[in-house]
């Protein structure tokens, strides 16, 4: 009987103390080890996770990324939701976009990275003013220079029909509000034709329509054609001479104008700009050759 008690007693205290070693063990502080890694000793000399490929990447909390990559600040992503992430950095490399950039969006030049970091944290929906301007601002555009081409039509000198004229040139942001440019000119009709070369300045605002007023020069030479049916020279060599209604160029002399213009821009993208003009030519022909020449042009600009 005793024992027996005795055994007993020893077991409670072996499993007790069974316990209290668990209980120790447990509480006591050591160091994870990684199941897979590679081991030198007690020495981890690679981990198991080194030559994974890297799946997750941890963000800041502030940011939202795009599926371009293109970051944008988390009050962007909240007022485009999943569409946040679609750059319109397309608009400026790809092209010009079927519609203009940011057509359902008020902040309209996101891929141009001055006017990004004005307007990472847009306005909210119900923030009209400032949607309103974060829709209009295009100050970002100082520095920006490129090419443009132009069309127009004009009644200039002393021709009987409106002259065709194409205009091939550079164009440069001096301030977000003041532009000067250097062109080359040629404009014809079935009478005359001028070739020439330009140079102007505009004042506009720094808004994405933009109204514009500026002057230029236009300093060229003109030929026109004249009946030559009396000269004995087949001066359009179809073999037969002095036929009826055959003609000749003749120099017609140089020709300067000065004129003052007005016109809108409209930014159809961050690098795209659309433009509409008329001007009043002064010329040096006497005030019976002045004309008005309306155009149009579109310029490719960047910084």
């Amino acid at each position: 009987m005793k024992k027996n008690s005795i055994v007993e007693k020893r077991g409670s205290i072996l499993r007790i103390s069974s316990l209290v070693g668990l209980v120790v063990f447990l509480m006591t502080p050591i160091d994870a080890q990684d199941p897979l890694g590679l081991y030198e000793g007690d020495s981890l000399i690679e981990s198991s996770t080194d030559s994974l490929p890297q799946l997750f990447v941890e963000l800041p909390s502030f940011e939202s990324v795009g599926e371009d990559g293109e970051t944008f600040s988390k009050a962007y992503a909240e007022e485009f939701g999943a569409g946040a992430g679609k750059s319109s950095s397309a608009d400026a490399d790809s092209g010009i976009s079927i519609l203009p950039a940011g057509f359902l969006r008020s902040r309209w030049a996101m891929s141009d990275p001055v006017y990004a970091k004005n307007y990472a944290n847009g306005a909210s929906k119900k923030n009209l003013p400032k949607k309103i301007k974060q829709a209009s601002d295009a100050r970002f555009v100082r520095g920006f220079g490129g090419q443009y081409y132009s069309a127009g039509l004009t009644a200039i000198g002393e021709t009987s029909s409106p002259l065709g004229s194409l205009e091939l040139g550079h164009a440069h942001y001096v301030t977000s509000y003041l532009t000067n440019r250097l062109g080359f000119v040629a404009a014809a009709n079935s009478d005359d034709y001028f070739v020439g070369g330009e140079a102007g300045f505009r004042l506009q605002t720094p808004t994405r329509l933009a109204p514009f007023a500026g002057a230029g020069l236009f300093a060229g030479f003109s030929e026109k054609e004249t009946l030559a049916e009396d000269d004995h020279v087949d001066n359009d060599e179809d073999g037969t001479i002095d036929e009826h209604g055959e003609t000749e160029s003749n120099f017609d002399g140089a020709l300067i104008a000065i004129y003052p213009e007005m016109g809108v821009h409209y930014w159809w993208t961050p690098r795209f700009r659309f433009s509409g003009f008329g001007r009043y030519l002064v010329t040096s022909e006497g005030r019976s050759a002045d004309a008005w020449y309306i155009g149009v042009a579109i310029a490719v600009l960047s910084r």
